[in-house]
């Protein structure tokens, strides 16, 4: 873990803070499940805030593209069409 996600030279960084690696490099020799937690949180984190972006992204080009005649052939289709259709329209947004 430490190698491939933390340290300055790994393949696949998270960009944890400093204080964090250094935390986890001085706990190193006395391995416990809590060891990473720290480093997971920040990854946790990373992901919620880009999951955020993508989603508001998402959601300001549906609305500038407007509702769309949709044929619903699933009960998923239906469950799209109240939360992200209807609430369009009722803003009278298209």
């Amino acid at each position: 873990m430490l190698s491939t996600f933390l340290l300055p030279s790994a393949p696949q960084k998270i960009f944890c803070s400093s204080s964090v690696v250094d935390d986890i490099n001085a706990r190193q020799s006395t391995l416990s499940e809590a060891l990473f937690d720290a480093a997971e949180e920040h990854a946790l984190d990373a992901l919620l805030d880009a999951w955020n972006d993508a989603s508001a992204n998402d959601l300001s080009v549906f609305q500038k593209v407007g509702a769309i005649s949709l044929r619903m052939t699933s009960r998923e289709d239906a469950i799209c069409m109240q939360l992200y259709v209807v609430p369009v329209m009722r803003d009278g947004r298209r």
